[in-house]
């Protein structure tokens, strides 16, 4: 049952959790935010299910608290005042062990159950594993809002519930060391990868308590983008999973690759040594010192680029994708990826200060370090120097010893293998070797341009631009001269999750018998354009075109998978 308790409020009673306070909005969408799905015991913890809701009435108008990240400089898309219909947010907190609730974003008729139950989103977000959040804020509007998207699905008589989620991120989600390992066996829970197992614990909560409010557990669909993407990927290997269907957008396991617990030991001993001892000079052991120090000495002190995931051999068995495999049934999986990745690489070969390219040695250890832990070639510790077919499709040969001289050349191949042609390969594999994968996977490429003025590449289609087309926050604030070409840009995403989020295809599945030896002719893929011009092309040859098609296709040779007819 619901009720009105005052303009914009709207107050539900929910069979097993009571009485929810949220947000209504024109009338017809309902929303509840800051929902704690999981406690967390203490730092470096496994999360525990919660059951019950702190207090009655729950108060869910606000967006919830968040994990501590580093001081991070958010992009600022957009700008202007706040629409007069949108709500007015508290800004959220940090708060280490209060960090996960989830958001829900429902149409108001499914509350009322007047209607069968509706197929359910759930959206984890990005951040390298280091940051992000679902409740990140642009001048006042919250960036993943699911508004937008699920007011279309209503419009198109196709409607859902829509997720958002929030998960342990940086050292508090995915730290790893023998000491670790020992402390939670000792708890006889789970070892490491706290931050994936708070989102198995959301995904447990939806699909225990989403027949509640109107949606359907059977039907649930996950998405992400980057490391979002990738824990996608990561959960679609894990044992028990409680969710029917996947979207991936810029991240698969083999991209933002496992490690060892040989690497992750020796970043926690260096970790360890960097702390301040009068912060922890009571601590008897590392792992005391790091249960003692203030978040800051974890957040504030320490810099990193990315966190990595741990092979702990129960849920996540290996880096490539034939060895994650648990020989399951593949999931029916959208796989895809932004036409220009290589904003990500620039970022990361540059020096910051100075926007200058770093030096050739710190290039080449930084393309030694992240093509090191891709799953997806066949000699990573040596690619693509070993590679002369790949050095001469990306016209790198003349610079090889010294890269910083083609910045633009090296970042276009690392962000391409790390996450286009990863992407790729992992949905032509998929497709041919996994348990029931052929007629499951599905092929795209998002090309549509950034058109919000605080874009850090305006009018182009940079890492994770599916985010600010699907979820269409500030369309008032695009140039007018743009936004109908816009609008019809965020239309044709959005019809294609929603077509894919309500169990039907959105376009021809990848062909079956197709692998990766195919290369240039492996297809079919979807491309979605600007002005909604999206179509979809046979094959990579005429989808990406033939300069973009054989620099995949000689990277998919260096691969795992190519090598076996």
């Amino acid at each position: 049952m619901g009720s009105i308790a005052a303009p914009n409020l709207f107050t539900f009673t929910h069979g097993a959790l009571g009485d929810i306070k949220g947000r209504q909005r024109h009338g017809d969408i309902v929303q509840f935010r800051g929902l704690p799905f999981a406690s967390i015991p203490a730092r470096f913890r496994q999360s525990v299910l919660k059951e019950h809701l702190p207090n009655q009435p729950f108060d869910a108008t606000n967006p919830g608290t968040v994990c501590p990240t580093p001081p991070l400089e958010h992009i600022r898309w957009w700008d202007g005042p706040l629409p007069d219909d949108y709500p007015v947010f508290d800004e959220p907190v940090a708060d280490e062990l209060h960090c996960l609730n989830l958001n829900l974003t429902i149409p108001k008729f499914a509350l009322e159950k007047t209607k069968e139950s509706l197929p359910v989103f759930v959206f984890i977000h990005g951040g390298a594993f280091v940051g992000g959040s679902q409740a990140l804020q642009c001048n006042g509007r919250e960036m993943f809002d699911l508004h937008d998207l699920v007011r279309r699905s209503m419009d198109t008589g196709k409607p859902f519930i829509g997720v958002t989620i929030n998960y342990r991120v940086g050292p508090f989600g995915f730290l790893a060391s023998k000491e670790l390992a020992a402390f939670n066996k000792s708890h006889g829970e789970a070892v490491g990868n706290y931050g994936l197992h708070d989102q198995v614990r959301a995904i447990e909560w939806v699909s225990r308590f989403i027949g509640g409010f109107g949606g359907d557990p059977a039907r649930i669909t996950i998405q992400g983008t980057s490391a979002g993407s990738a824990s996608c990927h990561y959960l679609s290997f894990f044992p028990n999973r409680l969710f029917s269907r996947v979207i991936l957008a810029s991240g698969v396991l083999p991209s933002i690759g496992p490690l060892d617990m040989e690497s992750h030991q020796t970043l926690y001993d260096r970790i360890v040594a960097s702390l301040d001892e009068d912060s922890a000079r009571v601590a008897t052991s590392s792992l005391d010192r790091l249960k003692q120090v203030p978040v800051t000495a974890l957040t504030h002190k320490l810099e990193f680029d990315v966190f990595h995931p741990l092979i702990d051999r129960e849920y996540i068995l290996d880096k490539t994708i034939s060895g994650a495999s648990r020989g399951e049934e593949v999931l029916p999986t959208l796989f895809g990826a932004s036409a220009y990745e290589d904003d990500i690489a620039l970022f990361l070969l540059s020096d910051m200060k100075t926007r200058q390219p770093k030096s050739d040695r710190e290039i080449f250890s930084k393309i030694r370090d992240f093509l090191s832990y891709n799953g997806m070639l066949r000699s990573p510790e040596t690619f693509p120097f070993d590679q002369p077919a790949v050095l001469d499709a990306y016209g790198l040969t003349d610079t090889v010893n010294s890269p910083s001289g083609d910045l633009s050349g090296w970042s276009k191949l690392l962000g391409q293998c790390v996450f286009n042609i990863s992407n790729v390969h992992s949905a032509l594999f998929t497709s041919q070797s996994l348990p029931g994968g052929e007629g499951k996977v599905w092929l795209y490429h998002h090309a549509v341009g950034n058109l919000y003025s605080g874009c850090h590449v305006p009018g182009v289609a940079h890492h994770g631009v599916n985010d600010p087309v699907l979820f269409n926050v500030a369309p008032d604030t695009i140039d007018e001269a743009s936004r109908e070409s816009w609008m019809a840009s965020v239309r044709q995403t959005q019809d294609a999750w929603i077509t894919f989020i309500n169990g039907e295809s959105p376009w021809d599945p990848v062909r079956p018998g197709t692998s990766v030896r195919d290369g240039e002719e492996a297809g079919p893929i979807y491309v979605f354009r600007d002005g909604g011009l999206g179509a979809q092309y046979d094959n990579l040859h005429g989808g990406l075109g033939p300069v973009t098609a054989r620099r995949y296709a000689s990277v998919l040779a260096a691969s795992l998978g190519f090598e076996s007819p």
